[in-house]
Parts: structure tokens; sequence; C-alpha cells
């Protein structure tokens, strides 16, 4: 690290061996270092901690900005995410007896930043009862982190300046937890809390990288940032490694919204909703703190807990988002993508015959042609066109044959007559 001049009559160090070093600390009195300790006793904060604590002392380093760039995680941690990399005084005032620290950050026009206490104040001091120390900055940050640093110690003398050239780098706490890693286009499915993620990592360079999340992609997203998904949850990037194309990330499920849209019921009062076109009249049979029933157009389906789903009858599913059984009310969400195309279904081998009745109707129906995209068939005497999945004909006396299931491996068709 650089070891940056610091004293008013500008001592000009042009050896760095240790003794020399010292005779120049030593020597140059009423230097800026002796400033920065002026500066901070002059601070309201320093002052009342010295009127409780008279015999502490006080420890003045100097980071600069290489420094502060290593270890910038760290101190936003104490600080907070105003701290910016830039060059630093950081003060210790330091009460041996008791082993209250109060530490100051000054910038580099000695500004206070932040300042914070750590350590327990004896329990007939007054302080202790409080968390924030008064200060007259407008622009101090005060924090009371509750544990002193492990290489705090006092000085024999009330006032020592330090010049850092190397000093001891903490490592960074992580930024999230628990991490979870990718290469770039490596795709994986995760599980969180019972929700599934299929995240892909598409775009990666030194400072941002993009994830292909479930078929969104994410904006870019830099190290320590985060982005909401639209489900809730947060993707957190803890780090980039360009070099070999690979991130870490974290994921939190605490917000993830159940299921969208929802809609809200009032216990055993049956209700019309209309979703996708199709009608539900649903009932809240029964509703505790832990589990809800439903009797959805006549089918009653099993007690669900919030989260959890039933597959119904028709292929619809229905899901709890909430469940409030103070008020004996409970929500809830239908996913219809699941539906049957048709109902009844009947499945026929490729050259089997089978008369069903439909609506009191009979057909006569043999699958006469079957292939991995479509299906031909011969009803009542007349030949259909060849039909693929999901697609309808609709045949002489006005009704419709419907393909709801093609299996070419083994020669079945499932189809429905409306």
């Amino acid at each position: 690290m650089i070891i940056r001049n610091i004293f008013k009559n500008k001592c000009i160090v042009l050896s760095l061996s240790l003794l020399i070093l010292i005779f120049l600390v030593s020597a140059c009195t009423g230097g800026s270092g002796q400033n920065v300790t002026n500066v901070v006793q002059q601070l309201p904060a320093v002052q009342q901690f010295f009127s409780q604590y008279p015999n502490a002392n006080i420890k003045v380093i100097y980071y600069d900005t290489n420094y502060v760039n290593q270890t910038i995680l760290q101190i936003r941690q104490d600080c907070g995410s105003q701290m910016k990399v830039e060059e630093y005084y950081k003060a210790d005032i330091i009460d041996s007896t008791t082993n209250l620290i109060l530490t100051v950050w000054l910038d580099s026009s000695l500004n206070p930043v932040c300042t914070i206490k750590t350590g327990v104040p004896p329990q007939n001091i007054s302080s202790s009862t409080s968390n924030v120390i008064n200060s007259s900055a407008s622009n101090v940050s005060t924090i009371n982190t509750g544990t002193p640093p492990q290489n705090s110690s006092s000085s024999t003398s009330n006032v020592s300046t330090t010049i850092n050239s190397q000093p001891k780098i903490v490592p960074s706490p992580k930024i999230c937890s628990p991490e979870y890693n990718l290469d770039l286009g490596q795709q994986k499915t995760y599980t969180f809390s019972n929700w599934m993620y299929d995240i892909e990592l598409s775009y990666i360079d030194s400072t941002s990288t993009k994830f292909l999340i479930n078929g969104g992609t994410t904006s870019r997203i830099s190290k320590g940032n985060s982005e909401i998904l639209p489900d809730g949850s947060k993707i957190t990037v803890s780090d980039i490694d360009s070099t070999n194309n690979q991130a870490s990330f974290c994921m939190d499920v605490t917000n993830v919204n159940v299921c969208t849209p929802s809609y809200d019921i009032d216990g055993g009062q049956p209700t019309m909703y209309t979703i996708d076109g199709k009608v539900y009249d649903v009932e809240a049979t029964y509703i505790s703190s832990s589990d809800v029933e439903f009797l959805i157009n006549g089918e009653k389906t099993s007690k669900l807990t919030k989260g959890s789903n039933y597959i119904l009858g028709n292929g619809a599913k229905v899901t709890v988002s909430d469940i409030d059984s103070i008020n004996n009310q409970a929500s809830f969400c239908m996913d219809t993508s699941g539906i049957s195309l048709c109902s009844p279904q009947y499945d026929l081998i490729l050259g089997q015959q089978q008369i069903y009745t439909v609506h009191n109707n009979l057909y006569d129906v043999e699958v006469s042609y079957v292939d991995s995209t479509s299906v031909e068939f011969l009803i009542n005497g007349g030949f259909t066109s060849r039909i693929s999945k999901g697609n309808s004909e609709a045949l002489p006396d006005g009704s419709n044959v419907i393909v709801a299931e093609i299996d070419a491996t083994n020669n079945i068709a499932t189809f429905c007559i409306d």
C-alpha cells in the first residue's frame, strides 16, 4: 500500500526503512495526523464518549484507495452502502477498562461519515440503553454493532497516530448464502422451498452477468446486486469470474407470489368465477389455520395447505395462495393450461372399430390411419381427412370429432365427439 505523507511540514520520506519511518513519525509534530485527532476530539459523539470514559485513548489510521477497494464490503457491512471507494481516516477511541470502542470514519476532507460503537457498556452507565450516539453532523451514520474488533488495543499515550503501509486484509463476508455456481451456457434446475427454477447463465463479462430463469431473461446484474423476478423471488449475484466464465448467485424465495391472479372466497359461501372463459362454482367447505378444502363444480378437493394444489377432473389445477382462518377466508388460483381439449375421451388402436353413444347418437368409429402428427377416422361409413392433435373436423350430422392425443409408437389415437 502507498504510504501517504500526512505531515504539514512535508517531511519527505526518502527511505522506507523502519528506523527512518519511526523517526519521522516521532519528529514531525503538528502534522495532519494531529489535525485528524483534533477534528475527532471536537465531535459531539466523541466528547460524550470521553465524558463517560475520560481515560480512553485515540488511535488514528489512514487507509488509501487501494486498501479501501479491497475491504469495501467489510466497511459497508459496518457503515452502510453510502461508503465509497476513496481515502479514509479511521479513528478508534478505546477505553481499555470496559473494552468499549468508538470508531469514527472520516473522508479525506476530515468530514465524519460513519460512527460505530462496539462493545457492551457497564449496566450502571445510562448510555447502555441507547443504540445511537447523538451527533451534530448530519452526514454521519452512527451504528452500535455490539462486538469490539479483535485487533483493537489501547495505546500508552492518550493519542497515537498510525500510518498503515500494509494493514491486515480482513476476508470479505459472503454477500449471500447458500451460493450456487454456473458456467456460461450451463443450465440447471434448482428447487428452493418447493419452488422450482430452471436457471441458465446466459451472459457474463468482468462486471455483470445475465440469467435465463424459467424462460425469462434478467437484466445485467453486477456483483453484490439483485433483481426481483416476476414471481417475487430475488436473485443476487455473489461473485463473477469472467476469466473462467463462471458466476455465483443466491436465490431468496421468501416473498414468492404463490400464484396469480388470486381469487378470494369466504368460507361456506358458494361463489361463481369465470376463469379463462370457463365458469367455476367454488365453495370453501373447510378452513383451518393450516389447510382448506374446496368444492369446485361438484368435485371435492383434498385438504390443501398454502402453496399446495389439486388437479381437477378436467385437468385444471387449483392452488391455495393464502389462508386466513381468523376471518374464515381463503385465496386460490386456477391454472387452466392443463384442461383437456375435450371430454369424455376415447382411445382406439389402428384398425380397431368401436360403437360409441354420444348425446343419444350412435357413432361407429375406426382409426384408419395414424402417424406421429395426424390421424384419420372412418366414422359411420365416411372417412375424415387427416387431423392433427388439438384440431377437429365437422361430421355430416353437425357434430365434431376432436383429436386429443396421438401415440404413433403404439398406433393409438385419443379423441372426443362433441
